[in-house]
Formats: C-alpha cells, structure tokens, sequence
C-alpha cells in the first residue's frame, strides 16, 4: 500500500506536482514506507522549494542549518529563511528576525521557536499550527 503511494507521489512529482514533491521529502525524512534516506529528502525538499512551496522553503532553510542531505551551509539557510518568510512561514519570520538583530549588534540568539519542530513539517502541520508540547517532534539521528 504505501510502496503505491511513494509510486504516485513519484509519478505526480515528475509531472510538476510541488506538494508531490514536497511529500516524497517527508517521506524520505521519515522512512514512512521506506529507508529514511537524507538524500533524497533534500533533493526532493530542493524541488519543492524552488518550485515555490513555503513548508519546503523553510525544511530546506533547516537542512542547510544542520547539514541533512548536504553540508551545512549558512548563506544557503539564510538565503531560503528569508523566501519562507517571505511565504509567510511564522518559524522562518522568527529565524530571520533573530539573524537581523545579530547583524545589528544585538547578541546572537539560538535559530530556534518554542513552536518550531525540530525536523520537517507537512503542509498540514504548518496549516493546523505548533504540535502540544507532549507530541513535539525530534530529529532522529
């Protein structure tokens, strides 16, 4: 069943579709229905965020922070920051907000939200707003 549903998700990303796009990163992120593979997770998060979708802009902006599927890259991080607030994404308005203050001579603050997960979020995540704090997600390493 969900080797069907990575085959769709496949199929509709390969014609343009950026939530397919977007979803196969997930899926790669978390292993749902296969081996996790960062890779992969950030080649998808990559076209979904410059075909222009904001949840991709912003998991892409954090795999640059921590270096999942690449290297660590701040320029990069900052660069897709600014076009997830752009988007209108809360978390990544916060990140920026912080790197424009350290840039003013204010002290750096960590690049985190108390609402933040710390891993990617689906578009319904985003749409329904911060998980309660007993269900908070973690990165798994």
């Amino acid at each position: 069943m969900l080797l069907n549903i990575i085959q769709m998700l496949y199929q509709l990303a390969n014609q343009g579709d950026i939530e397919a796009m977007h979803q196969l990163a997930l899926v790669y992120y978390s292993g749902e229905g296969t081996l996790p593979d960062r890779e992969r997770f950030f080649y998808w998060a990559t076209r979904a965020a410059e075909a222009g979708h904001p949840v991709a802009m912003h998991n892409l902006a954090l795999a640059y922070k921590d270096g999942i599927g690449t290297e660590p890259n701040f320029t990069q991080f900052i660069v897709w920051t600014h076009e997830a607030a752009e988007a209108g994404i809360p978390d990544a308005q916060y990140n920026l907000a912080l790197y424009q203050n350290s840039e003013q001579g204010h002290p750096p603050a960590p690049f985190v939200s108390q609402t933040q997960p710390e891993r990617p979020i689906s578009r319904e995540q985003h749409d329904n707003g911060p998980p309660d704090t007993s269900d908070h997600l973690r990165y798994r390493n």
